[in-house]
């Protein structure tokens, strides 16, 4: 870039700022190497509202190359197969860092009445670790073939609710997982963390269950006034349903992106 200036380069951003567990040599060296990237990119895209917010006060030289684009899902694959209407048990599906493992493994210990599936991967949540016949733990993660789309999106649609437990963090995780279901009509549970994506559409109790009170207790009281509450559990599903047809489809992300790149 710095030698050809004709080439246009453009840059997703997810977490690109979550510094703390970093010494004061690498985060130097962070620095550094974001101040390159915000000189010599032509578009810099953001998946999350929070990263997006702080970048317009940090680079604010460069606030025209800065674009907030929140992750989409494709509505033609995640789409509901047949209505059912003996959906079971509690679903958790995840990976990243930011997921709290531990906390799942303790919901699911001290809910015992409840079925879980949790899909994550081995060194994540394993049978060593919980050995409880109300739980189905499944090795999964992107790209491996132990569980397919179709099979994770038929758990989905089996299941009664998703949780997503998280870690403070301005990275908007869980957001894949969230859209995923609510695209197939279960409802989610999801802590609201500064790296919410949306906080403007996700409305608590509207079409997404939040958070706040991230203590195990708080999310026990809440899974259980949840889990028994047919009606909230129907209205979040339809209106989460909505929601992402709405506003968070694939056909909508690829208009928004082909304007910023000016294709």
């Amino acid at each position: 870039k710095l030698i050809k200036k004709e080439i246009k380069i453009s840059f997703f951003v997810m977490g690109l700022f979550d510094l703390k567990k970093r010494n004061l040599i690498q985060k130097i060296f962070s620095n550094l190497l974001l101040k390159v990237l915000f000189k010599c990119c032509s578009n810099i895209i953001f998946l999350g509202i929070e990263e997006y917010n702080y970048s317009l006060n940090k680079f604010a030289g460069y606030s025209k190359k800065l674009h907030y684009l929140p992750f989409m899902v494709d509505v033609n694959f995640w789409k509901i197969d047949k209505i059912n209407n003996d959906k079971d048990g509690i679903l958790f599906v995840g990976n990243d860092s930011n997921r709290q493992f531990d906390k799942v493994i303790k919901i699911a210990t001290i809910l015992e009445d409840i079925n879980f599936t949790l899909v994550s991967k081995h060194y994540r949540i394993n049978n060593k670790k919980i050995n409880l016949p109300n739980v189905k733990i499944i090795d999964g993660s992107w790209g491996n073939q132990k569980i397919s789309d179709r099979e994770l999106g038929n758990l989905y649609q089996n299941s009664k609710l998703v949780i997503i437990p998280l870690r403070e963090s301005s990275q908007p995780s869980g957001q894949s997982v969230a859209l995923q279901s609510m695209a197939l009509k279960t409802p989610v549970m999801i802590t609201k963390t500064k790296g919410l994506w949306d906080k403007d559409n996700f409305q608590h109790l509207q079409n997404i269950y939040l958070i706040e009170n991230n203590s195990l207790d708080n999310w026990i009281r809440s899974i259980n006034e949840l889990f028994n509450n047919n009606l909230l559990l129907e209205k979040l599903a339809n209106n989460g349903y909505d929601l992402v047809n709405d506003k968070y489809t694939h056909n909508t992300f690829n208009e928004k992106l082909s304007k910023i790149l000016e294709l």
